[in-house]
C-alpha cells in the first residue's frame, strides 16, 4: 500500500524533528543588589557559543532594565524589546541578524522617533546639522557635515534608564570628591555597528574607566552615516557626567 500525502508529510516532519539539535537551557546571575544581572537563554547542545530561541536579560535589584528577544543560530531574529521600569523604550526587528521592519523608540511610552532600516530613514527626529568625523576613501579622517548623520538608535529615556540602573560611581571617587565629564568616542562602521571605543576627553582614571564600561555594555547601534551618497565610517562622542550631590 502506498503511503498517503498526509503520512508522507508526517514522516518528513518526524525526520526533521529527529535531526533538530537539542537545546540546553542556561541561567546566569552575576553581581548583587544594584549590580545584579540575570540572563536566561538556550544554546545548541555541544555548541556553547551558539544561542538559539528565547533570550531574556534583566539588570538591577528590581530588574529595572530589561532586554528580550529571539536568537536564530546565534543571530538576532524577530522582535527585540528593551524596557525600563516595565515600560517599552525601544522595539527593533531583525531577520537572521539583519535589520528589518519598523524600529520604534519611546519616552515613557510616548513615541519618540522611528527608523526604517530598508531605506536608512529616520522619522520624527529633529534634524542633526552638526559636523562629524568620517573616514574618507583617501584613508584619512575629516570633519564635515554629512548627508545622513550617525544617529544612535535609542530613545533618550532608554539611555537615562540605562545610566540610572547601571552607573556605579566609584567609591574612591566619592571619598575624594572627584567629579567631571568623560567623553567616550565610538567608531562606527558603514553598517551602523560600533567597532571601537575609547575615552577621547578624560576626567579622572576612576571616572574614565566607569564611563567606558557603561557605554560599552549598553550595546549601541547607529543609523549608518552617508557622505556624498556613500556609506562611511564615522565617529560619535557620548558624554557621561559624574556629579555628587551637595
Amino acid at each position: 500500500m502506498k503511503p498517503t500525502s498526509v503520512s508522507l508529510a508526517l514522516l518528513i516532519a518526524l525526520q526533521a524533528n529527529s535531526q533538530t539539535t537539542p537545546l540546553q537551557q542556561i541561567a546566569i546571575t552575576t553581581g548583587t543588589a544594584r549590580e545584579r544581572v540575570n540572563k536566561t537563554f538556550s544554546i545548541q547542545a555541544g555548541k556553547d557559543s551558539v544561542k538559539q530561541g528565547r533570550y531574556e536579560e534583566s539588570h538591577g535589584d528590581a530588574n529595572q532594565f530589561q532586554v528580550a528577544g529571539q536568537y536564530q543560530s546565534n543571530q538576532k531574529d524577530g522582535v527585540w524589546e528593551r524596557k525600563y521600569k516595565g515600560r517599552v523604550v525601544s522595539r527593533k526587528q531583525y531577520k537572521k541578524g539583519e535589520r528589518v521592519g519598523n524600529w520604534e523608540f519611546f519616552n515613557q511610552e510616548t513615541p519618540d522617533f522611528q527608523y526604517d532600516p530598508a531605506n536608512n530613514a529616520v522619522f520624527n527626529l529633529q534634524e542633526d546639522t552638526a559636523a562629524y568625523y568620517y573616514y574618507t576613501t583617501a584613508g584619512t579622517w575629516v570633519k564635515d557635515q554629512l548627508d545622513i548623520t550617525p544617529t544612535p538608535l535609542m530613545s533618550k529615556y532608554e539611555w537615562l534608564g540605562w545610566m540610572s540602573t547601571k552607573l556605579r560611581y566609584p567609591y574612591e571617587a566619592i571619598d575624594k570628591n572627584i567629579q567631571g565629564k568623560v567623553l567616550v568616542e565610538m567608531t562606527i562602521d558603514e553598517y551602523g555597528n560600533v567597532i571601537n571605543y575609547q575615552v577621547s576627553a578624560p576626567a579622572h582614571p576612576l571616572l574614565d574607566q566607569e564611563a567606558l564600561r557603561l557605554v560599552k555594555e549598553f550595546g549601541f547601534e547607529f543609523v549608518p552615516a552617508l557622505k556624498n551618497g556613500m556609506k562611511v565610517r564615522t565617529k560619535f562622542t557620548m558624554p557621561v557626567v559624574f556629579k555628587l550631590q551637595e
